[in-house]
């Protein structure tokens, strides 16, 4: 009797809510919404599901709050209508399951195996909502094996924002030979770490300077620290002219906070460091720089003139 009672108070709830729904009273539609969900009845989930259908945000979000509160009987259903769901039903289908336990969380991880761009560039910034990372940390790092650029860099930024726990996870995973997964595997760690990932990028770009060297500079331009900023200097010295290269765009990137660590090698015995040195405080100064390539112009060598005229040529007139 009970359970005949409370379908006939969904089912009138349900039918208030469709006609507030169909004159505009969003407000009151989602306070209804909510009232027919603290019954926590399966008997109004396919109801709430339905809302997920392009309608507005504040009536999907109380579909979801409804969702989450009946619990396991709204999981399931949901589970079983994903497959011919639209991606705007996916989108919200997948923000209800990370309201649920472990079982939901592993459901996501297996849509992370074969849903399309989209759906996994949107379910790269949802899984940052887990509470556990080691719940969540696989599932992303999982994204990063997709050819898509969005799903990496969103893949990125959740890692990013959860911060020193996913570390370990990461420095797991910078032995395989994957160099697309190890450049954001640093850039990740740079921006988690800072400064405190200096010594390892410093010892990688001194023993392998190599493509190792190059992701070493790629952590490095994600530190603002003077000794990141000396070193990146340094590279402009290198005999490989990818790390030279790399170093000159990230130093051209840093602008006006790395000119007093150019000034400071002015004055080094290595010429292609010197020739970049003298182009990058042109490119940084502009007009300012000019008293200093003047300076060069009337007291220095002719290679350094050279780099001096060559300077004067890219300051915008």
């Amino acid at each position: 009797m009970r359970s005949q009672v409370d379908k006939d108070m969904i089912e009138q709830l349900i039918g208030s809510v469709r006609e507030l729904i169909d004159h505009g009273s969003i407000e009151e539609a989602s306070a209804g919404i909510r009232e027919a969900a603290k019954l926590s009845t399966e008997a109004s989930v396919p109801f709430l599901y339905s809302l997920f259908a392009d309608k507005p945000y504040p009536l999907c979000q109380a579909a979801l709050e409804g969702l989450t509160c009946i619990g396991k009987p709204a999981f399931t259903f949901l589970k079983n209508i994903y497959s011919t769901s639209n991606d705007n039903q996916k989108y919200w289908i997948i923000r209800t399951m990370l309201k649920g336990s472990r079982e939901e969380i592993e459901f996501l991880a297996a849509l992370a195996r074969k849903e399309n761009e989209n759906i996994c560039a949107f379910l790269a910034t949802q899984l940052v909502n887990v509470r556990e990372p080691r719940l969540s940390v696989p599932i992303i790092l999982s994204l990063f094996k997709k050819s898509s650029w969005l799903v990496k860099k969103n893949c990125a930024q959740s890692l990013t924002e959860i911060g020193r726990p996913v570390v370990p996870y990461l420095k797991k995973l910078f032995g395989l030979k994957n160099r697309d997964l190890k450049f954001w595997v640093i850039r990740v760690l740079a921006e988690i770490l800072k400064d405190d990932l200096y010594p390892f990028l410093e010892k990688m770009l001194a023993e392998s300077p190599g493509a190792m060297g190059y992701y070493a500079l790629i952590g490095l331009d994600k530190i603002d620290s003077p000794r990141s900023c000396k070193l990146l200097v340094d590279t402009l010295g290198s005999s490989r002219w990818m790390l030279r290269a790399e170093a000159l765009e990230i130093l051209r990137r840093k602008g006006k906070t790395v000119l007093p660590y150019l000034k400071k090698s002015f004055n080094t015995s290595n010429p292609e460091q010197r020739y970049l040195i003298i182009r990058l405080i042109g490119e940084i100064s502009g007009n300012k720089a000019l008293p200093f390539l003047k300076e060069i112009l009337s007291r220095h060598s002719i290679e350094l003139r050279y780099s001096a005229v060559s300077a004067l040529g890219r300051i915008p007139t």
